[in-house]
C-alpha cells in the first residue's frame, strides 16, 4: 500500500529529528542548571571571601576591585570614544564616570560587584557542564580541580592580562591565599549543587 509506505517513511524521517530536538532541550536543561549550581557555590564562597576581610587579611575584596577597575576601564574607554563625537562626550564621560565612582564605594559598589560577581559565578556554573567529562569521576576532586582551574584562567590570565588586578607574585599573599582557597570552596559546591539539583530533576521526573 502506497500511503502504507508513505506514512512509515515519514515517521522514520521524523525520528532523527525529534531526537535532535529532545537532545537539545535536555542540554538547555542542564546548561540551566549548571548556570544555578554555579550561582548557589558562589555564596558560600563570597562568604569566605567577606570573613576572610572581617579578619583583616585584605582590606577590598578582589571581586570588588576588579569589578571597579573594569567599570573604571569602560568608562575610560567609553569617554575616548566619545572625545570625537562632540557634544555627546560630555553626557557620556559625564555618566561613566559617575558609574565608575558608584561601583567603587558605599551600597551601590557592594551590590555592583556582588552581582558582577555572581554573574561570574553563573558562567563558570555552565562551563562546569562542558568541563565535567574531563574531571575526576570524584566530585570532590572534580570540584578542587575545576575550582583551581577556575582560579588560574581568572588571577593567572584573564584578569591581570586586562589590568584589572596584579599578578599572583604581585599580590599580598595573604589575598592570593584566600583566593585559591576560595576558589577550591567554589569548585566543590559547584560539584555538590550540580549532583544535587541534577538529583532533584531526577525525582520529580519519576513522579
Amino acid at each position: 500500500d502506497a500511503t502504507g509506505a508513505t506514512g512509515a517513511t515519514d515517521a522514520t524521517h521524523g525520528e532523527p529529528a525529534r531526537t535532535a530536538v529532545g537532545g537539545r532541550a535536555a542540554m538547555t536543561r542542564r546548561l540551566a542548571r549548571c548556570g544555578l549550581a554555579g550561582l548557589v557555590a558562589t555564596l558560600p564562597m563570597t562568604l569566605m571571601i567577606l570573613a576572610a576581610r572581617s579578619l583583616g587579611l585584605f582590606r577590598t575584596p578582589p571581586p570588588a576591585e576588579i569589578t571597579r577597575n573594569a567599570v573604571a576601564a569602560v568608562g575610560d574607554a567609553a569617554s575616548a570614544s566619545g572625545a570625537t563625537s562632540g557634544a555627546t562626550s560630555g553626557a557620556t564621560g559625564g555618566i561613566t564616570r559617575g558609574a565608575a565612582s558608584g561601583a567603587g564605594s558605599g551600597a551601590t559598589g557592594r551590590l555592583t560587584w556582588l552581582a558582577t560577581h555572581a554573574g561570574v559565578g553563573a558562567a563558570f556554573g555552565v562551563g562546569y557542564t562542558v568541563a565535567r567529562p574531563l574531571l575526576p569521576s570524584s566530585r570532590l576532586a572534580a570540584g578542587l580541580v575545576y575550582g583551581g582551574a577556575a582560579w588560574a584562567l581568572a588571577y593567572l590570565g584573564v584578569v591581570p592580562a586586562l589590568g584589572l588586578y596584579p599578578w599572583p607574585d604581585e599580590d599580598r599573599p595573604a589575598r592570593r591565599t584566600v583566593m585559591v582557597v576560595a576558589h577550591a570552596v567554589f569548585g566543590v559546591a559547584l560539584a555538590e549543587a550540580d549532583h544535587r539539583l541534577a538529583g532533584a530533576v531526577g525525582t520529580r521526573r519519576a513522579r
